[in-house]
């Protein structure tokens, strides 16, 4: 039989989600005898289930964000270039740099970085034209909330 999903009164009290299969037993002459029930506790599973349904929405969450993002990037984009050919390569530019703010967000397993350093991360291929300067209070930024910060050519 296919097994079933239920809940039961542990013996402490609380209530646990259990497994249950019961198998037949028969004799050798093929008489049904008797039936086998085995019942699993299946409570790290289904808390395992819910954290994988939780993940799966803030990862939907954060891929719609960066559409959000990247729409918005195109948009602004178009309205300050001259040419098509201008515009491919601001977009291609501001694509980049959404990455490398991705990948330095990803490093620190997304707990936040220092407002100061993704500033940084994201000026450091200007640097080659002119030296920058980060200054501003020394904050990680978590939310929503706008941070400022002065940066100084």
């Amino acid at each position: 039989m296919e097994p079933f999903q239920t809940t039961r009164r542990h013996r402490d009290g609380r209530m646990v989600p259990i497994s249950i299969t019961i198998s037949p037993i028969k004799s050798r002459g093929g008489r049904l005898v008797g039936a086998s029930s085995i019942a699993r506790d299946i409570s790290e599973r289904r808390e395992s289930d819910r954290w994988l349904r939780l993940l799966t929405r803030e990862i939907n969450h954060r891929v719609k964000n960066q559409y959000a993002i990247v729409l918005a990037i195109i948009r602004q984009t178009a309205t300050r270039s001259r040419s098509i050919e201008e515009f491919e390569k601001r977009v291609r530019e501001r694509i980049t740099a959404l990455s490398h703010s991705h990948d330095l967000l990803s490093q620190v397993d997304w707990a936040g970085v220092r407002l100061a350093d993704l500033v940084a991360h994201q000026l450091k291929s200007f640097e080659v034209l002119q030296p920058v300067r980060v200054v501003g209070p020394e904050m990680i930024n978590r939310s929503p909330q706008p941070a400022f910060l002065t940066v100084t050519l």
